[in-house]
């Protein structure tokens, strides 16, 4: 899809050390029941996703956003609201070409939409990047960089 861009909620770098104590074990059937506006095709691609790992566990963070399926110490894929998102490595080669026809990719995992995907808003996020805040005031500055308080 031209012009789609990676959902910036997956951190830069992950390591097994991410999966702690306090995570919270799931099952297939909780997972899958963790988004209601999932389709069938959704769960259907979560659910082959999943099949191709050996012995999964799943874990939740706390107040996180998504699911980790993890094999051993390893984090296979990661379940996200809208998309599945596979670290780079070999558990998203074993994927089913009919449920996966288009596979999304950067320098650090790999990545397929479902049909709750939302794309970021490059406008948003764009106005989030150029707007200023006054150290002084805290109010936002005028697009010059010239706050009212001084």
């Amino acid at each position: 899809m031209p012009g789609l861009n990676r959902p910036t909620l997956l951190p830069k770098h992950w390591a097994a050390t991410d999966m702690t104590n306090s995570d919270q074990n799931l099952t297939l059937n909780k997972v899958l029941a963790w988004r209601s506006n999932w389709s069938v095709a959704d769960k259907a691609k979560i659910v082959a996703a999943i099949d191709i790992l050996p012995h999964p566990t799943f874990r939740q963070p706390p107040q996180s956003e998504y699911v980790n399926a993890w094999v051993g110490d390893e984090r296979a894929v990661e379940i996200r609201p809208g998309y599945l998102w596979w670290p780079k490595g070999r558990w998203s080669a074993s994927l089913p070409a009919d449920l996966f026809p288009q596979l999304h990719s950067d320098d650090e995992g790999v990545w397929h939409e479902l049909s709750t995907f939302q794309p970021r808003d490059e406008v948003s996020a764009q106005r989030a990047r150029s707007v200023a805040i006054c150290p002084l005031c805290t109010m936002e500055m005028a697009a010059n960089g010239v706050c009212g308080c001084a």
